[in-house]
């Protein structure tokens, strides 16, 4: 994929014709990875970001990102693989249709204990250096994005979850939920800065007109 020149579709909809898959639904809330069928055979297809368009990193990561996906071979994942003469920059997944958690938890409700339980567990996995001191910094930003409240912001492929846990080095710093004073303790004293001006000049202004 590196050496081909293979286009990044900037805009998807249901119904396109990408190499004779049509286009069903999107997954997520993104029009990156899609349901597709060819043929009567249902395929999950994921098209680089958008900003590989102009952006040499993006389009570097979504190909290290294939390759890892392609080359992973094992009975817990769904195989992933590039079709023969692909004409756009993507590659296909194994569908499965399987119940989505909403549904599941519909048929079979958690009981109180098991959900407190559950909860009690995710939390605990926010802060696992608490819990492990040894755990390396590296290792607490992977289990936080994986558990991340935001679906947009977690792993959308196990591939991009076994480039980090092999390449922990370049591992990205997460910041969901992080306070801002200790994410950005600067901006954090400017906005404390400018509300507080903003206050006293409404105090002044308010004085003034009662004079």
């Amino acid at each position: 994929m590196t050496n081909r020149c293979l286009p990044v579709p900037e805009a998807l909809k249901k119904g396109d014709q990408i190499d004779g898959f049509e286009l069903v639904r999107a997954f997520q809330g993104t029009d990156r990875v899609w349901l597709a069928e060819k043929e009567g055979q249902r395929v999950v297809c994921k098209f680089a970001p958008v900003e590989a368009v102009d952006s040499e990193t993006h389009l570097d990561a979504f190909t290290r990102e294939t390759w890892n996906a392609v080359r992973m071979s094992s009975e817990h994942f769904v195989r992933a693989y590039e079709p023969a003469n692909q004409t756009q920059r993507y590659y296909l997944m194994e569908f499965v249709d399987a119940p989505n958690l909403r549904s599941v938890l519909h048929e079979r409700r958690l009981s109180v204990d098991s959900a407190v339980a559950l909860g009690q567990f995710l939390a605990q996995a926010r802060r696992v250096s608490k819990l492990n001191p040894n755990v390396p910094p590296w290792l607490e930003t992977l289990i936080a994005r994986s558990i991340a409240i935001d679906p947009q912001v977690r792993y959308q492929h196990y591939s991009e979850l076994l480039f980090d846990l092999t390449n922990p080095t370049r591992v990205q710093p997460f910041m969901e939920g992080t306070p801002l004073l200790q994410r950005n303790p600067l901006a954090f004293y400017k906005t404390g800065f400018f509300v507080l001006l903003a206050l006293v000049l409404w105090l002044a202004l308010r004085w003034l007109a009662h004079i």
